[in-house]
Formats: C-alpha cells, structure tokens, sequence
C-alpha cells in the first residue's frame, strides 16, 4: 500500500492509452487508480499540469522524430492528484502509445531497456489483431460509463418534472399575486396592495394634494340575512362595477373589507370643500341613486362616506385611510347615507377622551 498526497493505492499510478497526433486520447486501455483521468479529459495534455502542458507538447514533436520509444526521464505532474509521473511514448502511423507510471526512474539503462519492451509487446499486440486488450479496469470503467448515462438519464427526467413544478409553481404564485393584488370577489385593488398603490400613485405628482375616501354600504349585513351570502356576493359585485363606472381622473378603487370600499383621487393643486362635496354628489347620483335587482329581488344601496386629504390632514396612507374611516363613522353616527370629511380637531378631541 502506498500513501502519496493524502490517497493511498494498491500500487503506484500508472495508465496506458493511444491519441492521434493533436493528443486527442483515442483509447485508454488501463488506469490506475480509477480517478487520475476523468472521462470529461479529452486531450493527453489535460491530463497534466499548467505548468506541464508545455513540456508535454514538446514530448509528442521529439517522440515524432523517432521510430524508437522515447522517454523523458523528468518527471509530469499529473493533474488530478498532483502524482509524479515519467511518461514514454512511440509514434506509430500517426498514433501515438503511451505508457505513464508513478516514481519509475528510467533514467537508469536497465530500467529504460524493460520499458521500451514492455511498451512494445502492448503495441505488438494490438498491430497483431488478437483479441482486444480488455482489463478488469476497463470494465470498471464501462460500468462507470453504464451508471453516468442511467444518472444523466435520471437527470433529464428529474429537470423536465422540475421544469414542470416550476411552471405550475410560476402559475401559483401569479395566482396568489392576483389575489393579493386584487380582490378576487370584485376585481378592485386589494386591502394588501392599496398602501403600494397609493404610494406609487403620489411618487409620480408627489407636490399635488389627493383625497381619501372612505365607503361602508349602510344595512348591507341585512342583504346577506335575507336573501343569502350569494346574493350578497353579487350585491358588492355590483357595487363594485357602478364604482369604477365613476371614472374619476387618476384614482383607484379600493375593497378593504366585507362591505368596506375605498377611492383614492390624486392630483389636486388645491382642495376646497366643494371639490370633497363634488366627490360625495358623484358617488350618491352613479352608485346610490337606483336600487340592485339580482334574481328579481329589488334591493335598495346607500353608504356612508368620510373622506381625508392627502398633503393638508396628513402625508402618511395609514394615517389617512385612518382620518377617512373616522370621519365615516361620524357621518354614519348623524343618521347613515352621508358624508363627512375629517376634522381634525374633533378627531384630537375624542383621542384625548380615549386616553
């Protein structure tokens, strides 16, 4: 057993194979141990050093001009291990045989004289045509080869079922976007996206001023109690479609929950109280003036309203969907189906009363 380099093999490395004239590696009929060439080595000069390479270029040109087996008597550095190999070759119609073995000093004439025969009878048996040369390290390696492709083959299959996982998983995730994004009841901006909404929406004009408005539809949980959850689906459904039907400039609308709405309108360079009056005129003429008919049940739509100003109440969302849903809350206090917008100083009132 010998111990060189932190691996051990049961005899010093050694390998013995044919190339053409480029050094591309043709047949290996031995190597030992296993690993020192790689199937993925195509060239003899990979099997070497960097700082080898050159020196083996200039074997194959010496080993060419000689009919003889030539030997370098330096040692190569072998690569994959970093083994200390001597390297003989002979050129033979365009091939080239060579035989590589670990610490084998063939410097001294008696040693180089049982190499050159040795390489010799190797090639004298493959020019006679006699059975191929065919070693127990040759099967090891074609079994090596079997189980690579069956791995590769594995491989192919374990990257289309990926491939395909990640296709639905792409889908999965476009879905779960969607949902997150928008409401999947109504199609309007979700209660998860609206802060990015918002948000981007100012980033663009962040100088102007915008208004909040905050929706809860009056006696809707009465809808759900007499026709059913079904007819209540269809009920905000309608809502939802009369709201966007609004078209007001640069807004977005929004389903925060159950039967709470939002819109967002951004892009004002003033705000006075006709434009927050204007606001509650549209919503009460478009959406609350005509009643739902859903499955010939005729059912009335009002909402309460409080609304918030972007720029003058506050500069930060969550405080302004804040301001939007107390001053709704006041107007559903003073009767339902009316709007208000936020007053500060109520608002600081009934803070300081909280505490």
């Amino acid at each position: 057993m010998v111990e060189k380099e932190g691996f051990m093999v049961n005899e010093y490395a050694s390998f013995f194979l044919t190339c053409d004239a480029q050094m591309r590696i043709q047949t290996i009929y031995w190597h030992q141990p296993q690993y020192i060439i790689s199937p993925f080595q195509k060239y003899v000069d990979e099997l070497f050093s960097e700082d080898d390479k050159s020196r083996v270029v200039q074997l194959f040109k010496q080993g060419a001009d000689t009919t003889e087996v030539f030997f370098d008597v330096d040692q190569l550095t072998l690569r994959s291990q970093n083994i200390p190999m001597n390297l003989c070759l002979i050129e033979e119609k365009g091939t080239f045989f060579i035989f590589s073995h670990q610490f084998l000093d063939i410097s001294q004439k008696p040693m180089a004289r049982i190499m050159r025969g040795m390489v010799r009878n190797f090639i004298n048996l493959i020019r006679s045509g006699k059975k191929s040369l065919y070693t127990e390290s040759e099967k090891m390696i074609q079994t090596q080869f079997e189980q690579i492709q069956k791995l590769n083959n594995d491989m192919t299959n374990l990257q289309r079922q990926v491939m395909k996982s990640n296709a639905r998983l792409k889908q999965v995730n476009e879905e779960l976007n969607n949902r997150l994004v928008k409401d999947p009841l109504t199609g309007l901006v979700s209660r998860y996206q609206y802060h990015d909404e918002i948000r981007g929406m100012i980033q663009k004009d962040p100088e102007l001023l915008g208004i909040f408005v905050f929706i809860d539809l009056d006696d809707f949980k009465s809808i759900n109690d007499t026709y059913g959850h079904h007819i209540g689906d269809q009920y905000l459904q309608v809502f939802s479609q009369r709201l966007t039907s609004l078209h007001l400039s640069n807004a977005t609308y929004i389903r925060i929950a159950g039967d709470e709405f939002g819109i967002y309108i951004h892009g004002y360079r003033k705000i006075g109280k006709e434009d927050i009056q204007r606001v509650w005129e549209a919503i009460s003429s478009k959406i609350f003036q005509d009643p739902i008919v859903i499955e010939n049940h005729r059912m009335d739509i009002k909402g309460s309203a409080g609304m918030a100003i972007y720029g003058i109440d506050t500069t930060d969302i969550f405080q302004l969907f804040e301001y939007a849903d107390f001053a709704m809350y006041q107007a559903k206090k003073n009767g339902k189906y009316d709007y208000r917008q936020f007053d500060q100083e109520l608002y600081s009132t009934r803070q300081g009363a909280l505490r």
